[in-house]
């Protein structure tokens, strides 16, 4: 009779164990929709009023069974409207990960707002507050 008790709780533990390694497996799986922020705005260049939509949009990327594997941000800056979108010019620019920050790329070179860092780095270091032009 202990033999068969033993039996019963070890089929009883197998199953659940099983019950458990199900639930986690299904709550690992959910998983929000990729979020996505549009903002809208204007730019003078030359004299000339341009208004353009900022687009800050996360992207997943999917394995060979299409589970979601990561996620990377990407930033656009789309002028708005567009008369002709075959003959617009595209740029891709990359940066970020383990000790280079994004940021530099739009808020230092190409966004449409920049941040005014000296360029002496000998008298000033550049730290913060930083002038927006």
């Amino acid at each position: 009779m202990n033999t068969f008790k033993s039996l019963i709780l070890f089929t009883i533990f197998c199953f659940s164990l099983t019950l458990l390694g199900q639930e986690k497996t299904e709550e690992a799986k959910h998983i929000p929709p990729p979020a996505e922020f549009i903002t809208t705005h204007k730019i003078s260049i030359n004299g000339e009023n341009i208004p353009f939509k900022a687009v800050a949009k996360e992207t997943y990327l999917k394995n060979k069974d299409l589970d979601t594997v990561a996620s990377i941000w990407s930033v656009s800056y789309i002028k708005d409207p567009i008369s002709n979108t075959e003959q617009r010019p595209v740029t891709f620019i990359f940066n970020g990960g383990p000790g280079s920050a994004s940021v530099w790329l739009h808020m230092g070179m190409f966004g449409p707002n920049l941040v005014k860092v000296p360029s002496d780095a000998d008298k000033d270091d550049g730290a913060a507050p930083y002038e927006i032009v």
